[in-house]
């Protein structure tokens, strides 16, 4: 009875995994080919930020990591809620897996003219150089040895993108030049 308990739990746990890659190939597909029902409302973005960072911070503690979110002010902008929410998990998550122990992952929203800026940044590793082109390849996963199957920044790019913003990567660097961590960015319109 136990080793068929363990059994059913083992294939549960891999019709899990295929459903999830099985989702992100789809919600990739129909971004990529516009099918996708972009709902565009006023969303306010730090509330949006929270509920994502609700379960990051979960997640992050769960792995002696840290997510701390800082905000100027209250700001609002038009999006689809769900797809934004989608590229900030994604992006908020990717962060915690990839920074170091001991460490914070840092969301920071920033007002700037007619844009806002959601800054997430790591203490990781960075990017090698060679890779930071192709992170936004479908199913490029450059040296990770961790879970996925490189469709997230993919979906994250193409969902801002809906919205009528864009999201950038890079590495950040330390005064010694020496990188000491990476960003992602993304920019919305303010209307």
């Amino acid at each position: 009875d136990v080793y068929k308990r363990q059994v059913l739990d083992k294939v549960e746990a891999e019709t899990q995994k295929l459903n999830a890659l099985v989702e992100e190939i789809l919600t990739y597909s129909r971004l990529e080919s516009g099918a996708a029902a972009v709902k565009l409302q006023q969303v306010d973005l730090l509330e949006l930020l929270e509920s994502v960072a609700e379960d990051g911070r979960l997640e992050a503690l769960s792995q002696q990591k840290q997510l701390l979110v800082k905000a100027d002010a209250k700001v609002r902008v038009l999006a689809d809620p769900d797809l934004l929410y989608r590229a900030l998990e994604n992006l908020i998550r990717n962060a915690i897996k990839f920074t170091s122990a001991n460490t914070v992952v840092t969301v920071e929203l920033q007002q700037q003219a007619q844009r806002v800026h959601i800054c997430i940044s790591d203490q990781g590793a960075g990017v090698a150089h060679d890779d930071l082109a192709k992170l936004f390849t479908p199913f490029f996963r450059g040296q990770s040895k961790q879970d996925g199957v490189g469709l997230g920044l993919s979906i994250a790019k193409r969902a801002v993108e809906s919205c009528g913003g864009s999201l950038t990567l890079q590495n950040c660097y330390a005064a010694s030049g020496v990188v000491c961590g990476f960003q992602a960015v993304i920019s919305l319109p303010l209307k």
